[in-house]
């Protein structure tokens, strides 16, 4: 059976279901009527006032939706398309894993790293973390850490492994808004971010940027849903996932204002664009609408959205919530959740109540300060670092952007193009600059790219279908490419805009050594090393089993069998150390940093 084909069966399935008594004429993208609910692209912002979007009553109950949605979606794949569809998404998740899972240990602990599996031990030794908001971020990483080396051990491969599932997971979400884009928006924009550099290389880095993705991600959806259907699940899981924003990194407020900025940017843009495009927007779908690519199509004899007028239907704006009281319990409820996992974590489980509570409270403060005296870069920088290492995402977001504008078909597709743009301006306006923090708009960017991508390519001419399968397939290819090459060969090279003050892999070299000087010696692990260079991270990490090693960060006059200073420190070792150690080695701890190692001469 031929496409058209299949349209013209399923519009005639529909048309005679709309003739049965009681069952209503709801199209595959709407909610329960009954209940007050919009489309299920509908997921910012009120519902159109237009009388003639308005959603007739229906008698199914709010429950039914999703599956009726699903089921004529189903039904218009067909089980060979939905198979295709499955198979892609499990192919996609291998690629991804292996990406991120092969050889978790292979690059040397970046700076940030080594503190992060420092604080992960100290957690595990004494069973409590304290907030520290003057330097470090969230616990939510130490947690999922120390859970990690509970199962597997303590190591460079059970701290990386967090971010890797996170990463992995980010994936999962990015499949299930196939429900506003269209399931080959879903897999294309999954498919750009499995291979993006970024994504690939900080997924594989024990930092916490990855979770504060997911948890983003988590908080839109979560709070997409609830807006749809009104349930108060919905809403606790949006709760809990802001609070894992929170929980995980103080910049979780950037992002939280973005999003409400991209909220009322979509309200604006419904009361707005009709008179400056002079034509109507077409979010709600009239009714018996079905929907293609995530976009609601006007089925025939039924006039497009805004075309004409119907009588208006009043409807209770809160009714999908259940009315004002029950809307009013939901939110105290979600509140409540919010709360419970804020001073839970924050508190260290109560052992750090209420001062880790009242640091958490004082972390915008002290981040504000730091985000304009450190790592200053030009509001231009993250465009030059994406056109370096994420173009394809960089500008298929953008032409998306444009078109999801133009368009006016996919609310969705709207607040996720002005989510990443305010993101994009945002940070760029920051003078504080590192290049994990790109990934906050790299999602939605992907997003809105994949929804473009799926909308070229249902498109009926030749030529434009043609070019999006070109350019998606070229996309991969390259981000592929690049992700390979800098998570498994020039992680530690400084000319990549993703590495940034990398430890060098010089670092494994003197671990090595140290571990042979160890054995030699039969000191068991207990060394005795003295560090005097004040740049010493990721060192304290790799050294954690040996309590005799102290790390000084200056000159002193310590006895041990192993010193180690920074080059520039070397005109300033105290009086007859030339005369009691012998220079053995210098390695590279990342650019601008060589370490001297002295070993003490034997009697």
């Amino acid at each position: 059976m031929s496409r058209a084909d299949r349209r013209r069966e399923a519009r005639r399935r529909r048309a005679a279901a709309s003739e049965t008594p009681g069952s209503g004429s709801r199209g595959p993208d709407s909610l329960d009527g009954a209940a007050g609910k919009g489309p299920v692209s509908d997921a910012v912002g009120p519902a159109s006032d237009d009388p003639a979007v308005a959603v007739p009553a229906s008698d199914a109950p709010a429950s039914d939706a999703p599956a009726v949605a699903s089921a004529a979606q189903d039904e218009r794949m067909g089980s060979g398309a939905l198979l295709t569809v499955v198979a892609a998404a499990a192919s996609l998740v291998v690629v991804a894993g292996v990406l991120r899972l092969w050889d978790l240990p292979l690059a040397p602990f970046h700076n940030d790293e080594g503190v992060n599996g420092w604080f992960t031990s100290q957690l595990l030794h004494s069973g409590t973390w304290a907030y520290d908001p003057a330097n470090y971020h969230g616990p939510t990483l130490f947690y999922a850490a120390a859970a990690s080396a509970i199962l597997i051990g303590l190591g460079d491969l059970s701290m990386r492994l967090v971010p890797a599932v996170f990463g992995l997971a980010t994936l999962g979400l990015v499949l299930l808004t196939g429900r506003w884009i269209g399931r080959a928006g879903a897999l294309a924009a999954a498919a750009l971010l499995a291979v993006s550099p970024g994504m690939v290389f900080f997924s594989r880095y024990a930092i916490h940027e990855m979770l504060l993705v997911f948890f983003t991600l988590a908080f839109v959806l979560a709070a997409a849903r609830w807006w749809e259907s009104g349930r108060i699940g919905f809403l606790l899981a949006a709760a809990g996932a802001l609070a894992g924003m929170f929980t995980t990194k103080e910049t979780a407020i950037i992002t939280v204002v973005a999003l409400g900025l991209a909220a009322v940017c979509v309200i604006v843009y419904e009361r707005f664009a009709p008179r400056l495009l002079r034509r109507p927007t077409r979010f709600a779908p009239a009714p018996g609408a079905t929907t293609e690519g995530g976009s609601t199509i006007a089925p025939p004899g039924m006039p497009r959205p805004g075309a004409g007028r119907a009588p208006r239907v009043d409807v209770d704006p809160l009714a999908r919530f259940g009315g004002r009281d029950r809307l009013l319990l939901s939110l105290l409820a979600a509140a409540a959740v919010f709360a419970a996992v804020w001073v839970v974590l924050f508190s260290s489980l109560f052992t750090n109540f209420p001062a880790g509570v009242v640091d958490s409270l004082r972390s915008l403060t002290f981040w504000t300060q730091t985000s304009g005296a450190t790592q200053v870069s030009g509001p231009l920088t993250y465009v030059g670092w994406m056109a370096e290492e994420e173009l394809p995402i960089l500008l298929l977001g953008l032409a998306g952007s444009a078109w999801v504008v133009l368009e006016g078909r996919s609310r969705f597709a709207l607040f996720v193009a002005a989510w990443a743009t305010g993101l994009l301006l945002a940070y760029s306006l920051l003078g504080y600059k590192t290049p994990w923090l790109m990934l906050n708009w790299l999602l939605p960017y992907a997003l809105v790219a994949g929804h473009a991508l799926a909308r070229a390519w249902a498109g009926r001419r030749l030529l434009v279908r043609i070019g999006a399968a070109v350019v998606f397939v070229g996309a991969l290819v390259l981000s592929g490419a690049q992700a390979i090459q800098l998570a498994f060969r020039d992680y530690d090279v400084d000319e990549n805009a993703y590495v940034y003050v990398q430890t060098k892999r010089d670092v494994l070299d003197l671990v090595d050594w140290l571990g042979a000087e160890d054995e030699r010696r039969g000191t068991d692990g207990q060394l005795g090393i003295v560090l005097m260079t004040p740049d010493y991270w990721p060192l304290p990490w790799y050294l954690r089993g040996d309590t005799k090693a102290g790390f000084y960060g200056k000159v002193v006059d310590v006895a041990a069998p192993v010193q180690i200073v920074k080059e520039d420190q070397l005109e300033m070792l105290p009086a007859g150390f030339a005369d009691r150690y012998d220079e053995v080695a210098r390695y590279t701890l990342r650019p601008g940093v060589e370490l001297v190692v002295f070993v003490a001469r034997e009697p």
